[in-house]
């Protein structure tokens, strides 16, 4: 049976518009993240989750929670889905970091696969756990749709992995804050995308060019 996965980005936060990296540090959703979690838990409200699966960071959770507001259910905490280690990076801006970083910046934004960074996480690392938690989790719930509230850095792997791309792609999709992806789950024939980065419940499509991936 099918299984149906809504991958859903947290909100704003202060640092998502201030540029600064976020990774592990438990920031908040900011007043603008906060009205995004609610569009788009009243965009979802006809959706029958049968679960809402969420990182345990406090963005995800909160995203999470205006999702499952006016539901039976409540978010579920999944270590798996939580943001990948930035390590030394967390908490600075990015303009900091290219001078701070040079080169690690440049691997970054041109060779995303060979990003290793002391202290931090690989894609390679954060999508083998979250992917083989996405599996688990469509496995469980078959024939049944569910949600999976994430951070962009994971559910970019996701997505790539879900269609069989290494994570050199990293930079080929966006995710922008409370975006909307859609995945199918076959046990025989694996995932396929139905939906990607979606944000026209919280903007007109025409400014969709305008959004920032970060």
């Amino acid at each position: 049976m099918i299984t149906g996965i809504f991958l859903i980005r947290h909100g704003e936060t202060k640092w998502n518009s201030e540029g600064v990296f976020r990774g592990r540090s438990d920031i908040p959703l900011n007043k603008n993240g906060l009205k995004q979690a609610k569009a788009t838990g009243d965009y979802l409200q006809k959706i029958d989750f049968a679960a809402v699966y969420c990182s345990p960071l406090s963005r995800a959770r909160q995203t999470a929670a205006a999702l499952c507001l006016k539901r039976s259910i409540k978010p579920q905490l999944r270590d798996a889905l939580t943001d990948i280690s930035f390590g030394p990076w967390e908490g600075k801006r990015y303009d900091e970091l290219a001078s701070l970083y040079p080169e690690e910046i440049k691997t970054w934004r041109e060779q995303p696969q060979r990003h290793n960074l002391s202290g931090a996480e690989t894609l390679a690392e954060a999508g083998q756990r979250a992917f083989s938690e996405m599996k688990i989790l469509a496995e469980a719930n078959q024939g049944k749709i569910i949600a999976l509230v994430s951070h962009r850095v994971i559910l970019k792997l996701l997505i790539l992995q879900a269609i069989n791309l290494g994570s050199e792609a990293f930079w080929k999709i966006k995710q922008d804050t409370c975006c909307i992806n859609m995945l199918e789950y076959n046990p025989e024939s694996g995932f396929v995308i139905v939906r990607l980065n979606d944000t026209c419940h919280l903007k007109p499509i025409t400014a969709l060019f305008e959004q920032q991936d970060f």
